[in-house]
This record gives structure tokens, C-alpha cells and sequence, in this order.
């Protein structure tokens, strides 16, 4: 069953993956896209959304003897690096001449020229990555919680460290459930999700005959429902702001991974009945782009779109989703390095 997975992957993809990707990157730019008077929907979509994406992480990721230090900094260092300076130059310029609002813009002074505003928006823009607040394309700090997962999944392939590294993630968590604080260079929310990685990195097989099997996706339907009554209790989770929700430690945290896990599960066996289509294909392997750089458009709409309607969000989304896509076309294209890849000769 293991090479079957890997081999599906490698060659003809696995589409359910793709479908649900996809699908929980749309929810990802929808939910910032909320106003005030929608938020009470955010809660539902940020209890699984990220926890589904470093679980499906795990699954793809390989056990390559070792860790793969090159191959992790051009696929996910160099892109993070790239989105952060792309919207660090981005902001100010955009920001002065009233394209983009909210965000740091706060910390803009209206008069002051754009060398100061850049002057200024450095320090913070340094400070944010540093605390853990995202930096300027905030987006990104799941590519540093990444980095750190697969790293740390390495190790814990080792068999000389498996132990020490197991304990001292152990305690990590722990640590953040208590002292939700410590998020220096996303170092605290790599410990809230690799618990996700780290479970479909090693239950891979398991959950693909699970979803293969007849009748999972009526369980998986009743497990996403489970959201509603589970988000009702314990109230929005955040992977960024290290929030477990509000029931009473430790039973915000237990809740926290049970949901994370079991709409994970439901939405892979719901995505499982649909059949292959390149156009989803084509999103999913664009899904770098999407998540770093949906942001640009998020901040036009903010500034210049009706984030009081429910039905506008919905559109727009689906409008920045395509958007992305095509970006995502261009960045390949020119420079394929921003995004880890290969240039083409």
C-alpha cells in the first residue's frame, strides 16, 4: 500500500488531494475576506483549514534517508524570502497611492515621504518575521512552519535521535498550550501543526485505504459536520496566534487536534468522489502562489470591495483564487527559482 501511494503521487497524482487543496485554499482567502458583520463564519473555516494542509504535507512528504537541507531552503526558504520582499516593496508604493488599505498602513504616515514610509515599514517588517506575526506578506509563515516540520520529521526518521526529538517536540507543544507566546520565527506554530504532519506522514497508508473504501465518505460528510457543534464550543483556533480556542487548558488543546484530525479526514473522503480534472490539477500545483500571494488581492478588496456581503466574498474569492492562478503562471514562467522550481531551458 505505501508504494502505491507513493507511486500515485509521483505520476498520475492523487486527485482527491488535489480536490481538497484547492478547496481549502479557496476557504483560505475567503475567510480574511469577511468583514465585521461575517466573522462569526471565520471561526468554522479556521478550525481545520490549516491543520488540513500540514496533514496533507505529511502525507506527500518522503522519507529521504536523511535531511534534505538544499531541497527544503529552494522549495520553501527561497519562496518565502521572495513573497516577503515582493509585498515589502509592494506595500508602501501601493498603500501611498490609495490601491491598497488597512494592514501596516496604520504605522504610514500620511505626509511623510515614500523613503521614510520605507525606512519605518523595515523595522517592522523585520520585527513581524521575527515575533512571528507574519511579516509583510503575512501568508507566508507557513512555509517557515513547513521548513521546520519536515525538518523535524527527518530526525525523527533517525533512529539515533528519534527518541531526544520526539521528547523535546512533546514538550514544545506542551510548552505553547501553556505559554502561548514563544512564536519566534514561527518556531510556536510549527509546534502547534506538526503534530498534523507528523500524523499523515505516518498514517499515510492508512488513511488512503480508508478513504478508498466504500461508504467513508458518508463518515467523512457526518466528520465536517462535527465542525459546527465542536467550533460552537470551543471558538475560533489560530496556528499564527498560537489559540487553541476557549474551553479551559487542556481541553481546548485535545479539542483543538480531534477536530483538526477528523475534518481533515472528512473532507479527503468527501474529495474522493470527484474524478480527476486538469483544471483542479492545474490549481493544485499552483497552490504556492495561491497561498503566499492571495494577500495582494485580499487588501484591493478590503480597500475598494463590499466586504458586508456574504455573496460578494463568495465571488471574489473564486475571482482571486483564478487570479492567483494566473500569477502563479507568470512567476513560473520568469522567475521559476522565486518558487523553488527549475528554470526551463
Amino acid at each position: 500500500m505505501g508504494t502505491e501511494l507513493r507511486e500515485s503521487v509521483g505520476t498520475a497524482r492523487l486527485s482527491y488531494l488535489d480536490y481538497a487543496r484547492v478547496f481549502a485554499a479557496y476557504l483560505v482567502i475567503l475567510g480574511p475576506l469577511l468583514s465585521v458583520n461575517n466573522t462569526s463564519i471565520r471561526p468554522y473555516i479556521y478550525s481545520f483549514h490549516m491543520p488540513f494542509f500540514f496533514l496533507v504535507s505529511g502525507m506527500l512528504h518522503k522519507d529521504r534517508g536523511g535531511i534534505a537541507w538544499n531541497k527544503y531552503w529552494k522549495t520553501l526558504i527561497v519562496p518565502f524570502l521572495f513573497f516577503n520582499v515582493l509585498f515589502f516593496i509592494l506595500w508602501p508604493v501601493l498603500w501611498k497611492s490609495g490601491v491598497w488599505g488597512g494592514g501596516p498602513s496604520r504605522f504610514f504616515d500620511n505626509n511623510a515621504s515614500l523613503g521614510r514610509i520605507y525606512l519605518n515599514y523595515f523595522g517592522k517588517a523585520v520585527s513581524d518575521i521575527i515575533n512571528g506575526k507574519g511579516g509583510p506578506d503575512g501568508p507566508t509563515w507557513f512555509l517557515l512552519a513547513l521548513f521546520y516540520c519536515k525538518v523535524a520529521n527527518d530526525m525523527l526518521c533517525c533512529n539515533k535521535l528519534k527518541s531526544l526529538v520526539g521528547i523535546a517536540l512533546i514538550l514544545g507543544v506542551i510548552g505553547v498550550a501553556i505559554y502561548p507566546h514563544f512564536n519566534y520565527l514561527q518556531i510556536g506554530s510549527f509546534l502547534m501543526v506538526f503534530p498534523f504532519f507528523y500524523g499523515g506522514f505516518y498514517f499515510k497508508e492508512q488513511i488512503q485505504q480508508w478513504c478508498n473504501d466504500k461508504g467513508s465518505w458518508i463518515i467523512g460528510s457526518f466528520l465536517v459536520l462535527l465542525i459546527i457543534p465542536v467550533t460552537m464550543i470551543n471558538g475560533r483556533v489560530s496556528t499564527l496566534n498560537l489559540n487553541y480556542g476557549q474551553c479551559l487548558l487542556p481541553l481546548n488543546v485535545i479539542v483543538f487536534y480531534i477536530n483538526g484530525f477528523t475534518a481533515s479526514l472528512g473532507l479527503l473522503t468527501i474529495c474522493m468522489k470527484f474524478k480527476h480534472h486538469r483544471l483542479v490539477t492545474k490549481s493544485a500545483k499552483a497552490l504556492i502562489s495561491i497561498l503566499c500571494f492571495h494577500g495582494a488581492f485580499v487588501f484591493f478588496f478590503r480597500t475598494h470591495g463590499n466586504s458586508n456581503s456574504f455573496i460578494s466574498c463568495i465571488i471574489t474569492s473564486f475571482i482571486i483564487l483564478v487570479a492567483c492562478i494566473g500569477m502563479h503562471q507568470l512567476f513560473e514562467r520568469f522567475i521559476p527559482y522565486a518558487l523553488g522550481k527549475k528554470g526551463n531551458h
